[in-house]
């Protein structure tokens, strides 16, 4: 008999943080507080009823009917599975998902030998991690236990220390400013931008052929960054893309020697490398994109809120974004407000930020275009 079906069917986790839903065997769905779903060790028909599920995310502990069922999950969700080549080897798995971040612990069935070896998943959302053991025969070690909680360990205690010290610094309002702010920052739109590779430093600089090859290069880590949900530096960075089309090798073992490529990853990318050489080397030769071009008075009104914010940061001993973001000042520099009520209409300027400096930002501005007249009519 299962032990969760002792308790009910629907179970509130710190509500409301999540929801937690059990369906039998090690069967449940979490949906969080943001409607991010997620099914754990889906079950084959015959034991339980099936349920219907649309989840985001599908985790799968061990390569079994029991457990690994995804065809039920309904949808098009992503499958992180915690055992690789059937099983015989761990899968090390760390990625967010919407408002989750989910990693994998190794663990054994059943505490035989390592043909039964299985994997814990952990879904850390913020305040509260929820770890799904799965088929746990045998007791964690102190170094498992401490794997699993140190991330969410110590963010009370953490929290307590940051807001005494927010309080006593006198820099609590600015501080929740700031973390809304953050909260409105959109993600780059999904889809590889065919032209980024030529913001990579060095790019401008190459032949045609080898810009070509950059560019392929720089497709082929954007779909792997994509299927991992990764960043893309963390899949390559942009210096070791630039010496392989500086290079455009023909055969794996000329990877050998390139900045950052090592064993695991010439193994792990050395095909798809050489397939993009290969496509870069026959495709037309791209041409880059004219740079930028901002008006003189707005690189004038920039430049001088630049020096202007680098003064104050100083002077506060903080960085420079602690004062106001860089896209704040483009907007600032772009529209050149006159007065506190046109300042309000600057999005990344909260009130504190315009009662603490709107004053200084206003004369900063007003400087810079006076400045421009006397040049303009001299």
């Amino acid at each position: 008999m299962d032990l969760a079906w002792r308790f009910a069917s629907l179970a509130y986790a710190a509500e409301p943080d999540a929801t937690i839903q059990y369906f039998g065997h090690n069967f449940f769905q979490i949906t969080t507080s943001k409607g991010t779903k997620i099914v754990t060790d889906p079950l084959a028909p015959g034991m339980h009823p099936t349920p219907v599920v649309t989840p985001h995310v599908v985790t799968v502990g061990r390569e079994h009917p029991n457990h690994n069922y995804v065809e039920l999950a309904r949808g098009n969700p992503i499958i992180l599975r915690g055992l690789a080549h059937h099983g015989a080897e761990w899968n090390r798995v760390s990625l967010n998902v919407r408002d989750v971040f989910i990693y994998n612990l190794p663990i054994y069935q059943q505490a035989y030998d390592s043909a039964l070896k299985g994997a814990a998943f952990m879904f850390d959302l913020g305040v509260l991690c929820i770890v799904h053991l799965g088929d746990l025969s045998h007791t964690l070690t102190p170094e498992q236990l401490n794997y699993a909680r140190l991330d969410t360990r110590y963010l009370i205690p953490l929290h307590a220390a940051q807001l005494s010290e927010l309080v006593a610094g006198r820099r609590l309002e600015e501080a929740r400013e700031e973390f809304a702010r953050l909260t409105r920052v959109k993600p780059e739109p999904s889809g590889s931008d065919r032209h980024g590779f030529w913001r990579i430093n060095g790019a401008r600089d190459l032949p045609s052929p080898q810009a070509a090859v950059l560019r392929e290069l720089y497709l082929y880590r954007e779909r792997q960054a994509e299927r991992a949900n990764r960043p893309p530096f963390k899949i390559m960075n942009d210096q070791t893309l630039l010496e392989i089309a500086q290079r455009c090798p023909a055969q794996t073992n000329e990877l050998q020697g390139v900045m950052g490529m090592t064993p695991a990853q010439i193994h792990r990318h050395g095909a798809g490398l050489l397939g993009a050489v290969q496509r870069g080397l026959s495709a037309p030769p791209p041409h880059p994109p004219p740079p930028a071009f901002e008006p003189d008075v707005v690189r004038e009104r920039y430049e001088r809120l630049r020096q202007w914010r680098k003064q104050k940061a100083q002077a506060r001993g903080v960085e420079s974004d602690i004062i106001i973001p860089r896209e704040a000042m483009w907007q600032l520099a772009r529209r050149a407000p006159r007065t506190p009520d046109e300042l309000a209409g600057i999005a990344e300027l909260g009130p504190w930020r315009r009662e603490t400096y709107g004053m200084e930002i206003l004369q900063v501005l007003g400087s810079a275009d006076e400045t421009d007249k006397a040049e303009a009519s001299g």
